[in-house]
Order: C-alpha cells, then structure tokens, then sequence
C-alpha cells in the first residue's frame, strides 16, 4: 500500500492504522494507493473509495485540523469526545472505505456485488440505505470486532489519539 500523507501527522502513526484496516476487512492492498488530505476547517473525518483508479488514488480520506468526525454514516462527534474515540472512528472510516475497495475487487474477478444509486422508479436511494453502504457497514464493524482484542490495534489507535490530543 502506498501512502500520500498530505496532513501533519506522522507516516508512521497512519500507515500501520491503514494496513491493520486493510488487512482486517480483506482486501488486496499490494497496488492500493490512499490519499489522506487535511482540511482547514474543523468539519470532519471523511472517506472516499474510488471504482477505479482517479489521479493514481484509490482511497482519499480526509482528516481535519480539529479532527470531529462527520460523515455520512450519521455518528457526530462534538470537541467533547475524547482522542481515543475519534482515533477509533477514523479506523472504523478506513476500513469502511477498504470495504467498498473489497467490493470492486470482488466484481472485476467475477462476482456480481449490488451497486444501487437510484431505485426502480428512478428515484435516489438515501446513501446510508444502499446496498453497498449497508454491506461497508457490516464489514467495517466485524472488522473492527475481529481486532479490539489485538495489543497492536490498540497501540496504533493510542498512538493517533496521542497525535490527535495534541492538536486540541
């Protein structure tokens, strides 16, 4: 996996994070290129997984300056949370991202993954109701699951949370 680490913290704080997250959903991250990007303003965490290769990037996450996350999933978290849960939604926000990755992986070999934007009548479906975005879901958090007992997650999430307590 390569990264493009446009922000202020360090590589060695965010790249276990990325191939712990890759490696617990499943995904192939030998030819993946993630892009993490920082905003000026305090809006969120945010992630996007590309179908196919944009500009060389397959995944762009975006961390902020005062990291509260913000997305799409619908959780928010105020300045009051602590560090160590806004280091977990930022995994929790990466391996969602390495799921959609795992799909599109999934349908060039064969499989025939569902992708639904729009209902039948033509309508557009609510991102957190698509089909796609309720499996990235299930898989990021058995995901997540599958590793809150390893020591090493929970140093990498300590060592973000350490970076993150920082910036407040």
């Amino acid at each position: 996996m390569r990264l493009l680490n446009q922000t202020k913290c360090p590589v060695n704080i965010l790249s276990p994070i990325f191939q712990q997250a890759a490696d617990a959903i499943g995904v192939d991250s030998t030819n993946l290129t993630v892009k993490i990007t920082a905003r000026r303003t305090g809006i969120g965490i945010a992630g996007i997984a590309y179908h196919e290769t944009w500009r060389g990037v397959d995944i762009k996450i975006t961390l902020p300056a005062r990291v509260i996350h913000h997305s799409w999933h619908g959780k928010i978290i105020s300045q009051t949370y602590d560090a160590l849960m806004k280091a977990e939604y930022f995994w929790i926000i990466a391996a969602h991202e390495f799921s959609h990755v795992l799909d599109y992986q999934a349908n060039r070999q064969g499989a025939c993954r569902e992708f639904n934007h729009f209902t039948e009548d033509h309508r557009s479906i609510k991102h957190d109701s698509r089909p796609q975005e309720i499996r990235a879901e299930q898989y990021a958090h058995a995901a997540k699951q599958s590793v809150e007992d390893n020591v090493e997650y929970q140093e990498n999430l300590l060592a973000l949370a350490v970076w993150l307590d920082n910036l407040d």
